[in-house]
């Protein structure tokens, strides 16, 4: 037996009322962001209708100037799915029109434009199927990456790229990059002698529970942002000496500077500089083994084993570490030893080099203490700083050899993917040369008005696109003499 029907109580009367107020207002706000003649962005949740905006907005253009082409108004969406579904709302609509019987095509623009439609009004919306079907280019409801890509079969000269090129999907583009990434591993782990065997070799003795695998997946997460960075500082070189300048330390591109080297000579140089405050350490050693307590005398011993260890000439000077004298097992060996007195096991220092007890029986141990101090942290921030270093030279290293191989594939296949897209877009629309001038010149005269859809998902570079084709809209200096618009609407 069927279920039987409980009738649902209905809402307060004051409730219904603050609903209808609430619709109304909301009509009327959509209303007014259908108006064709002005520029807007819109803000709105998720499912309030911002297709339903964007799909009226857009056949009101078309109702508004009869001299306007369908092809002349670009709608931008965020996928492919959206894109799709715009297009066949616009479709279905306009074929709709196109053979409605008078009364009903007068309801639904009556309701469109809320007003009565004029007489004109109505034979030109029956027109506008037949004006699409007509237009060569139809109705232009793309996403970026597909509006780019029109555009660049557009101008293939102008953008420097064969007239006949492929569009990498995004997952192709992924697994492309991982066939590059595994081919160039592969290669740098059988050839020691290549240039960036040292960044394949010291980011694997880094990764400790991590796979390069894992470590590469970031730079394809981010690689519009790795590319830009690489392309605005002229390469992989040119990003590590500013990297070198931000981080004020200097690493000279030879072979001889790998990691290794390098720290072997930053633990000499400390090695030469904490021995120059022997007389110092002696002192605190003394103090602390007259202090007598357990801790205490622990680490007297401790700075006296490091005393004893100290090799011969060292104290005296830090110039000339980096050519040897010390054996670099007695420096680690020494270091260690004494970094335990003032050091935590994670590196962190001390709340105090000097316990209270000595401070009080010899105060000036514990004002040198505090240049000891100093010592130690800026010797700590310069191996922190190397360190940063090395592990973001290794990456970028293996990024930018990972990138010549991915770029070398896609010229052998006459391939582009997203990020060529809309890099190359970007170039052709905002450089600074007479012929992307005539480039912006020829798209200013086939855009009238611009509708932008999920505007929050679009990226600075995209939005870069967007401005550089609607720059004329608001000077009057475009080919257009009818006015044009923006629309955008986002979350």
């Amino acid at each position: 037996m069927p279920e039987p029907h409980v009738p649902q109580p209905s809402l307060p009367q004051h409730i219904q009322e603050l609903r209808k107020k609430q619709a109304q207002k909301a009509t009327l706000r959509q209303n007014m962001a259908m108006v064709p003649s002005i520029s807007a962005q819109v803000a709105a949740s998720a499912g309030t209708g911002k297709t339903h905006v964007l799909t009226r907005r857009f056949l009101r253009l078309l109702l508004a100037d009869k001299s306007l082409k369908p092809s002349e108004v670009l709608a931008v969406t965020y996928t492919k799915a959206g894109a799709t579904e715009m297009h066949n709302r616009l479709t279905a609509m306009l074929s709709a029109w196109a053979t409605a019987p008078r009364a009903k095509l007068f309801k639904e623009l009556t309701v469109l434009l809320n007003r009565a439609p004029q007489e004109d009004e109505l034979q030109h919306a029956q027109r506008l199927f037949l004006d699409v079907l007509d237009d060569p280019i139809g109705l232009r409801v793309l996403t970026v990456h597909g509006f780019c890509q029109s555009m660049l079969a557009q101008f293939p000269l102008e953008a420097g790229i064969n007239t006949n090129f492929a569009v990498l999907e995004a997952e192709e583009a992924k697994n492309l990059l991982l066939e590059e990434m595994h081919k160039t591993y592969t290669l740098l782990a059988n050839t020691p002698t290549h240039k960036a065997y040292w960044a394949f070799t010291y980011l694997i003795s880094q990764l400790a529970d991590k796979t390069l695998g894992d470590e590469f997946s970031f730079y394809i997460e981010n690689r519009r942002r790795f590319e830009n960075m690489f392309l605005n500082a002229g390469g992989v070189p040119q990003v590590l000496i500013a990297l070198q300048v931000a981080l004020n330390i200097s690493v000279a591109d030879t072979p001889e500077n790998t990691p290794e080297n390098t720290f072997n000579h930053l633990k000499k140089v400390q090695y030469k500089e904490v021995c120059t405050h022997k007389v110092w350490l002696k002192k605190l050693a003394q103090s602390l083994m007259e202090d007598g307590g357990k801790k205490a005398v622990e680490n007297s011993r401790k700075i006296y084993t490091f005393l004893e260890g100290i090799t011969e000439g060292a104290g005296t000077t830090a110039e000339g570490a980096a050519k040897g004298g010390l054996e670099l097992g007695v420096v680690i060996e020494n270091m260690g030893v004494l970094s335990s007195v003032f050091q935590n096991q994670n590196g962190s220092f001390r709340k105090s080099l000097v316990p209270s007890s000595v401070k009080k029986q010899n105060p000036e141990i514990a004002e040198e203490a505090l240049a000891f101090y100093e010592l130690l942290k800026k010797q700590q921030d310069i191996f922190a700083a190397f360190e940063v270093y090395f592990k973001t030279a290794a990456f970028l290293t293996l990024a930018g050899e990972v990138r010549s191989r991915y770029a070398q594939a896609k010229v052998e296949a006459n391939k582009l993917d997203f990020e060529d897209l809309v890099r190359l877009s970007r170039h052709l629309l905002t450089s600074d040369s007479a012929l992307n001038t005539w480039v912006r010149y020829k798209m200013d005269g086939r855009i009238a008005h611009i509708m932008l859809d999920e505007a929050q998902d679009t990226d600075s570079d995209q939005w870069q696109i967007i401005k550089a084709l609607m720059d004329d809209f608001f000077t009057g200096q475009g080919r257009h003499t009818a006015q044009r618009t923006f629309f955008a609407v986002g979350d």
